[in-house]
């Protein structure tokens, strides 16, 4: 595989990649390569959402525009990409979030700008469109709301579809707003109506999952430099054509550094996810300053109506990297609840080992270190305890993990290898009778490539 050398270091890209539904394991054999853009761009964000049918829309953002292709049951393609954002030499498309529909259409949702790395009196703005199962373009996108200008993936937009069927659309400006986007179906075609816009909180890194009679909410909060890091949780219950909060905010605050001369200890990620019954689990990593372990991923379940059920768990806790030079890097995966409340967690560790090098002149350039990344997954119950091992999903130089999607026998999880996505699928105390209790890998498949395979 041949790579440039000018991305060896570059750190991960957020990958929003957003599966609505499972991307069935049957429909993409093992180790097939479906290719689904050129070998061109580095993609920052990437979303799948699978249908009725088994057949899956692939949304990306590629050169600061957003395309889209289809695929069906057998990962043939339905046609070639559809470019979803439009055109124009300062058009700009970006952080595309994808969820499919009851009807068996999409929703896709992204980022309309302008000059985003110049000054500019064009503000961003979420858009919406509705795509059919070709990934083809139904009626006009609608503008959802602005979002802040030069802001990261951190400030949404994020999407999913609530109960009623009504996709449900996050994103911050200023604080955290919602609105639902309702389908609406005329002599012309479906068309999206846009609901009420409602305030969710204050915060960043919106995450949603449905609940019954609405959605849950969690973000990320940090006020000042001298507040705590928290996680915020709050369910939503849809009212009209907009959502009310059903209870007050629920705070985590991360756990303090032992020296308040020091910088604040961090949560540096948050991830939701909810079963049949609408229980749900909230997961965060938290970046703890002067303590060991220093990295933590914690978790902790709610009842349907936002009621915390017992205390929180550790899904994992890391030392303090040893004294050799030698650096771990935690990178938190996603969290995903099958349908009886067993859940799936992610987790990636990159680490770099120095190499020795004498340098006899000043000139001289040692290499660089070796760098080694695993992709983690584990299985727990409802009650939150292990079920079986910690499975390597995937390991290559530069390797994390993206988001899973539940099925009836397992899930599909997606992982990044430097600039190539990939999925494999897991099964749950499934290994042929030959291994413990715990997950077990099937196969893998390629999603998306930039590099040019020899």
């Amino acid at each position: 595989m041949v790579r440039s050398s000018r991305f060896a270091r570059l750190p991960a890209t957020f990958l929003g990649l957003a599966l609505a539904y499972p991307v069935v394991a049957a429909a993409l054999a093992v180790d097939a390569r479906t290719q689904v853009a050129p070998y061109v761009s580095l993609y920052t964000a990437v979303g799948v959402a699978a249908g009725r049918d088994g057949g899956f829309v692939v949304v990306w953002e590629e050169d600061s525009r957003v395309y889209a292709r289809a695929y069906d049951a057998d990962a043939a393609p339905r046609g070639g990409r559809q470019l979803v954002s439009g055109l124009g030499a300062k058009v700009l498309g970006l952080d595309p979030r994808i969820a499919a529909l009851p009807d068996g259409n999409f929703v896709v949702v992204w980022v309309f700008a302008r000059e985003r790395f110049f000054p500019s009196v064009f503000p961003e703005v979420v858009r919406a469109q509705i795509l059919s199962p070709q990934a083809e373009l139904l009626g006009q996108s609608v503008d959802v709301g602005f979002r802040e200008k030069f802001s990261s993936v951190a400030s949404g937009p994020e999407v999913i579809v609530d109960p009623f069927g009504a996709a449900v659309v996050a994103w911050r400006v200023g604080a955290l707003q919602g609105r639902r986007l309702f389908t609406v179906h005329g002599d012309e075609g479906p068309v999206l109506v846009p609901g009420e816009v409602f305030a969710i909180g204050d915060g960043e890194a919106p995450v949603l999952a449905p609940v019954p009679g609405g959605f849950a909410a969690a973000w990320i909060h940090h006020p000042s430099r001298s507040s705590p890091y928290r996680v915020v949780i709050r369910p939503f219950a849809v009212d009209g054509t907009g959502a009310r909060p059903l209870r007050d905010e629920l705070r985590i605050d991360c756990t303090p550094s032992p020296d308040p001369k020091k910088k604040p200890s961090s949560i540096v990620a948050v991830r939701i996810t909810s079963d049949a019954s609408g229980r749900f689990v909230v997961g965060w990593q938290e970046a703890l300053v002067g303590q060991d372990p220093d990295r933590v991923i914690r978790a902790l379940r709610f009842a349907a109506d936002g009621t915390p059920v017992e205390g929180t768990f550790d899904i994992l806790s890391l030392p303090a990297p040893p004294e050799d030079g030698s650096g771990h890097f935690l990178y938190m995966g996603d969290l995903s609840a099958r349908a009886d409340g067993t859940l799936l967690a992610m987790w990636g560790l990159v680490t770099e080992t120095p190499i020795p090098c004498e340098r006899t002149d000043p000139a001289d350039i040692c290499p660089p270190p070796n760098t080694d990344g695993v992709v983690f997954a584990r299985a727990f119950n409802a009650g939150g305890d292990p079920r079986g091992p910690e499975l390597q999903v995937a390991s290559e130089e530069y390797t994390y993990p993206r988001v899973a999607s539940a099925r009836a026998d397992g899930w599909v999880v997606t992982y990044q290898d430097f600039l190539d996505f990939s999925a494999a699928t897991l099964a749950l105390d499934d290994c042929g009778g030959a291994g413990p209790e715990g997950l077990c890998l099937g196969g893998r498949f390629l999603l998306t490539a930039s590099w040019k395979t020899d």
